[in-house]
């Protein structure tokens, strides 16, 4: 589930984005410093820079863009899940503000007023 574009478009992931490229760039300035490119073993060391620079950016872009997701309103459980040992809906919980049931590992959030996975949907690095 997307979020709008102001998610990722304020100071928090701007600047942990920009911080993340300022670290990324100069730890690779000083690597090829470190070791030439003009060898083999300088190019694969600079290879391995950017691709963990770059994996790094992609991994924050996309943990401030995309949230954590949310519970559907009206979400319930599905009648052909298999019945284990104890019943399916002894694992869920029943959440009143939202009036709906709760998937495990998902709590009610008083600043969204939904129910959010985990509840990491508001940490400041990322939103």
């Amino acid at each position: 589930t997307s979020l709008p574009r102001n998610r990722l478009l304020h100071w928090g992931p701007i600047f942990a984005l920009s911080i993340t490229f300022y670290i990324g760039t100069v730890s690779t300035y000083f690597a090829i410093m470190w070791w030439p490119l003009t060898t083999l073993g300088g190019f694969l060391n600079l290879a391995l820079f950017f691709f963990w620079n770059y994996s790094t950016m992609v991994n924050l872009a996309r943990a401030s863009f995309i949230g954590a997701g949310h519970v559907p309103l009206g979400w319930t459980p599905d009648e052909k899940v298999p019945k284990q040992e104890e019943s399916f809906d002894a694992l869920l919980q029943w959440c009143e503000p939202c009036s709906g049931y709760k998937v495990p590992r998902a709590h009610h959030c008083s600043n969204c007023g939904r129910c959010s996975m985990k509840m990491d949907h508001h940490c400041r690095k990322n939103s």
